[in-house]
C-alpha cells in the first residue's frame, strides 16, 4: 500500500500538469442507483480521483443496457479520457467496450466482468468467497434440513461463480438426503421485486418450512424476512451480500443471520487509482494482479476480498471503521 500511495502522489503532480483546456476526464458509468452500495462506491471514487485533480462525470443507466450505452456516448460527448464500467449486462456491454476502443478510450470493468471483449482491466470482489461465506455460515448452523436457494442474475458472472461454490459446498449434504434443496433459481437483474414473487410461489406451493435462505443479496433478505414472517415461520436462517444498512439492522434485530461485506471505499479507491496510472501511462505497482479469462481475453485483475459481518462484529467491522455511524445503525 506505501508502494500505491508514492505512485498516487506522482500521478497527482503529473496529471495535475495539464493545462485547465486539456483537463483530463474519467467516467464512472454504473448501472443503477437502486443498489445502496454502486451510489456510495461513485462518491468514493469521486472523491479519490479528484485528489489527484481529475475531473469525474458520473452516470448510471436506471438497469436499462441500452440506455447505458446511450449515456456512454453523453459522457465521450463530455469529453472522457478513460471509462470505469459497471455494466448492466456483462455480455451486451462488450458493445461500449469496442465504441470506446474506437476513441481510444480505456475501459476499466469494475464489479463486472465484461464478455468478450478486449477489456482493459477489471476490479471486483471475490465471488467465489461470497459463496463460501454464506454457504459455510449456513451449514453451521442448518447442517440439515430445508433449502432455498436465490442467486443473482446469470449474466453477472458473479452469480454464477456464488452458485457453483455453494452448491459444490452442499453437494455431499444432499446426496446424503440431510439437505433438500426445495428450490433454486437466479433472479434477473437482481431485482428485489422478482426474488419477493419467486419466493412468495415457492412458499406457496411446497407447503414445507425452509430452515434456510440462501439470499446473494441483501435486497433478496428484506424480501425474505417480510414474507417469512406473514407465513409465521420461525428459526430461519437468512444470508444476504453487500451490507446494506436494512441488512445490518435486520442482523441487530435477529431476523437475518448474516451478511457479507465488500469493503467499498478500498474497492473504489483501488479502481480509481489503475484508472489513473492507465491514463498516466505509468507501471502499476505489485498490487496482487492476476489474469482473468472473459471468452475472447485474459484480462490484467485485482480482487479484494469480502469480509462476513453477523451481531458479533457489526461494531469492529461497520461502525469503527466508519462504513455506517453508530445512529445510523441503531436508529429506529
Amino acid at each position: 500500500m506505501k508502494i500505491l500511495g508514492t505512485l498516487f502522489l506522482t500521478m497527482i503532480l503529473i496529471l495535475q500538469g495539464c493545462t485547465s483546456d486539456n483537463k483530463v476526464k474519467i467516467g464512472f458509468l454504473y448501472s443503477t442507483d437502486a443498489v445502496e452500495r454502486f451510489v456510495r462506491e461513485a462518491e468514493y471514487f469521486k472523491e479519490r480521483v479528484q485528489q489527484a485533480g481529475v475531473d469525474v462525470v458520473i452516470r448510471q443507466a436506471e438497469n436499462d443496457e441500452n440506455l447505458q450505452r446511450e449515456r456512454f456516448h453523453e459522457m465521450v460527448k463530455e469529453g472522457i479520457d478513460l471509462l470505469v464500467l459497471i455494466a448492466v449486462n456483462e455480455n451486451t456491454a462488450s458493445a461500449i467496450v469496442r465504441d470506446a476502443h474506437e476513441k481510444d478510450i480505456p475501459v476499466v470493468g469494475y464489479v463486472r466482468l465484461i464478455r468478450n471483449c478486449e477489456l482493459d482491466y477489471f476490479v471486483g470482489g471475490n465471488s467465489k468467497s461470497v459463496g463460501s461465506q454464506i454457504i459455510n455460515m449456513a451449514l453451521s448452523q442448518k447442517p440439515k434440513g430445508n433449502y432455498i436457494i436465490l442467486g443473482g442474475d446469470m449474466n453477472d458472472q458473479n452469480a454464477p461463480v456464488m452458485m457453483e461454490s455453494i452448491e459444490n459446498a452442499i453437494a455431499s449434504n444432499v446426496n446424503s438426503g440431510d439437505i433438500k434443496v426445495l428450490y433454486k433459481t437466479y433472479i434477473e437483474k437482481w431485482s428485489e421485486e422478482i426474488a419477493i414473487f419467486e419466493l412468495k410461489k415457492v412458499l406457496s406451493l411446497s407447503g414445507e418450512k425452509p430452515d434456510a435462505i440462501i439470499s446473494c443479496y441483501d435486497g433478496f433478505s428484506e424480501g425474505a424476512i417480510s414474507l417469512l414472517e406473514k407465513y409465521k415461520y420461525e428459526d430461519v436462517f437468512v444470508s444476504g451480500q453487500d451490507a446494506e444498512l436494512r441488512a445490518i439492522k435486520n442482523i441487530i434485530k435477529g431476523k437475518q443471520n448474516m451478511t457479507v461485506l465488500h469493503p467499498l471505499k478500498k474497492l473504489a479507491y483501488q479502481v480509481a487509482d489503475i484508472a489513473l496510472g492507465i491514463l498516466n501511462k505509468k507501471q502499476l505497482p505489485d498490487i496482487n494482479v492476476k489474469s482473468v479469462y472473459n471468452g475472447a481475453f485474459y484480462v490484467p485483475a485485482v480482487y479484494i476480498e469480502p469480509i462476513v459481518i453477523t451481531a458479533e462484529n457489526i461494531r469492529s467491522e461497520i461502525i469503527d471503521k466508519g462504513v455506517y455511524s453508530e445512529t445510523q445503525v441503531y436508529e429506529k
